[in-house]
């Protein structure tokens, strides 16, 4: 895997982001203080912020690498490593589709994995990658996008940027799709709770029901899916607009949608990572998104 270290001055430290092997959710961080002197001090930091009781939710720190430009955001993708024989699906890659696919960048290391896939799926595809904090819903507007995608990312949908504005302002009139952390902001906008996970799933593969429809059409059910979170939509107060298609044996909400009304598109979420190449069809739900009609 070639990949590009990330790079940004601070006050008082340089840090150089270094991605691991594999698709694990964490990323090195090498601190040097000011005058070089070793040894350096490292730090690991997770992709999905690992929050403490339920009270301090909120209370993840902003990340202070804010002045990164799209440029310097190249991260570790999955290259062409085979996929796992139970993650095979038969997705006929098309030369000639043309999509212009916004990429909201909440500063994650999986974020140009979620472009691979694109990639891989829709070889022609355009797709535009902005930091949350680095667009405007006007300027997004003014490119017009056809298909919007939220990626995952550490802290909370109160700490997502403009993903909720996003989904909000395009939120029907396009295919919208988040992942971890933006299926987090989906539920969000609606008024869904977002709270710590009883368990801790960083790393970790789960088998995944699901309706056999819209995202999950002609997936294996269940497949299985690589989970990188601490946090989770609460099932009991979920709110009526939206509805589940995926869950895990235990009943957790892997995934959400809120339908779209007549000539509009609906809205996904979902809580794993279709771009690992641990999950099951991922290529097969991206094929899915990106070929999504408006409802009748």
């Amino acid at each position: 895997m070639v990949t590009t270290p990330l790079v940004c001055w601070r006050k008082t430290s340089t840090s150089v982001f270094l991605p691991f092997w594999g698709g694990i959710s964490s990323s090195l961080c090498l601190l040097v203080t000011p005058s070089w002197r070793f040894p350096p001090r490292f730090l690991i930091l997770s992709s999905g912020c690992v929050n403490g009781p339920k009270s301090t939710i909120g209370a993840c720190p902003t990340p202070s690498h804010r002045s990164f430009s799209t440029s310097h955001a190249t991260a570790s993708v999955e290259r062409s490593g085979k996929r796992p024989e139970a993650g095979k699906t038969s997705v006929q890659v098309s030369q000639s589709c043309a999509v212009q696919v916004l990429v909201i960048d909440n500063y994650d290391s999986f974020t140009w994995n979620l472009v691979h896939l694109v990639h891989q799926v829709c070889p022609a595809a355009e797709v535009r990658v902005e930091r949350n904090d680095a667009i405007l819903v006007s300027e997004a507007e003014d490119w017009g996008p056809s298909h919007l995608l939220i990626s995952p990312g550490p802290c909370t949908p109160a700490e997502s940027g403009c993903s909720r504005e996003m989904l909000n302002h395009f939120g029907g009139k396009i295919p919208a799709l988040g992942v971890c952390l933006g299926h987090q902001s989906l539920a969000d906008v609606h008024g869904g709770t977002v709270d710590r996970a009883p368990r801790l799933m960083h790393g970790k593969t789960s088998l995944i029901h699901h309706n056999n429809e819209g995202l999950h059409a002609n997936l294996p059910n269940p497949f299985t899916a690589m989970r990188y979170h601490s946090l989770i939509v609460e099932r009991d107060d979920l709110p009526s607009d939206l509805s589940i298609t995926a869950w895990t044996e235990e009943g957790e909400i892997m995934g959400l949608k809120r339908p779209g009304t007549s000539g509009l598109y609906a809205i996904h979420g979902v809580q794993y990572h279709p771009e690992s190449f641990l999950t099951q069809g991922g290529d097969l739900l991206m094929h899915n998104f990106l070929t999504e009609e408006p409802q009748p």
